[in-house]
């Protein structure tokens, strides 16, 4: 397919194949449009794919997670200076950053922010490695030639 940050001409053009032959259509990707094959190819953040496909078993359902060019997005975390109740939001924080909170985000197939530590430590699991790789994905610091790509993106 090609391309790369600087040239996402590829990855349209791959994107208008697949809407010609009918494998690509704007119906949302929610689990019963891919239970029901409304949805032939869903691109969607992995952990939900690898949740859908663990919830429907009985459905043909393949996850493949590229090994370049992925994308990452980001949570970010804040507690508010004005909370009724800070205290209680800094637990969360806590909470979700210790190892606990951490495989449990690795259990809902998320990428925790700090799965390297746990994997050094060993308290990753093994079971979910073989399903959910995590691969470094590419941080994207300079934007400008998405802004300068073509405005006309396929759609069905």
């Amino acid at each position: 397919m090609g391309g790369s940050l600087d040239n996402i001409m590829p990855g349209l053009k791959y994107f208008e194949h697949l809407r010609e032959i009918g494998n690509w259509n704007s119906v949302d990707c929610w689990p019963a449009n891919i239970v029901s094959g409304a949805t032939p190819i869903a691109i969607i953040w992995d952990y939900l794919n690898l949740s859908y496909k663990k919830a429907y078993p009985d459905i043909n359902y393949h996850v493949s997670i590229p090994t370049s060019g992925r994308y990452g997005g980001y949570y970010c975390q804040a507690i508010s200076a004005y909370a009724p109740h800070p205290k209680a939001a800094e637990l969360w924080q806590e909470f979700i950053y210790s190892d606990q909170g951490q495989l449990a985000y690795l259990k809902g197939y998320a990428h925790p922010a700090r799965y390297n530590a746990l994997a050094a430590a060993g308290r990753s699991l093994r079971r979910l490695r073989s399903c959910c790789p995590l691969r470094a994905s590419t941080k994207v610091s300079d934007s400008r030639p998405w802004n300068r790509s073509p405005r006309r993106v396929p759609s069905s």
